[in-house]
């Protein structure tokens, strides 16, 4: 698989978001777009289904676990910066073949995020996902700070379980 570059990313989510927002749902790489994120990715993932080893079973399914991710390390971006690098640890899973280099400190996954996300339901919540990594951040460098420009509104809006409209292409 080809890497991952921040360029790509930026262009497939912000196509997904685009998408979205047809249907109603507002994404917009904020504290609020996470929230709604968390809703969404709770309200469609009983529609991915996971092999025995938890891996997405099908090519769709494994667009919906990248496309989320990618919306998600695209967010995290936004909030401290970093850029799209090959993992340090490959080939653990499928879906940990991108990872995100939070301002220069620390290499998450996204991507395998939403997978755990989609598997273990709330116990994964993305919106406490993003405290722990502000916690980790400040831990190892106190100058570290979230960019206020996503901070925004609270989330709002409502996400419809009737989601097989929703695009993932």
């Amino acid at each position: 698989m080809e890497p991952l570059t921040n360029e790509k990313a930026r262009k497939k989510s912000d196509y997904w978001v685009s998408m979205m927002s047809k249907t109603g749902i507002r994404f917009d790489y904020s504290l609020a777009g996470l929230q709604i994120l968390d809703l969404f990715v709770e309200a469609t993932a009983t529609q991915c289904k996971f092999d025995k080893d938890g891996q997405p079973s099908s090519a769709m399914d494994i667009e919906r676990v990248w496309t989320l991710g990618i919306y998600l390390g695209e967010t995290l971006r936004e909030a401290y910066g970093g850029d799209w690098i090959q993992p340090s640890s490959p080939g653990l899973y499928s879906v940990k073949t991108a990872a995100v280099l939070l301002a220069g400190k620390i290499e998450v996954y996204p991507i395998e995020k939403i997978r755990k996300r989609m598997i273990h339901g709330k116990e994964e919540n993305l919106v406490l996902y993003l405290s722990k990594l502000a916690a980790a951040l400040n831990k190892i460098d106190p100058d570290i700070k979230m960019n206020p420009s996503i901070q925004g509104k609270p989330a709002s809006e409502k996400v419809d379980s009737s989601i097989s409209r929703y695009p993932f292409e």
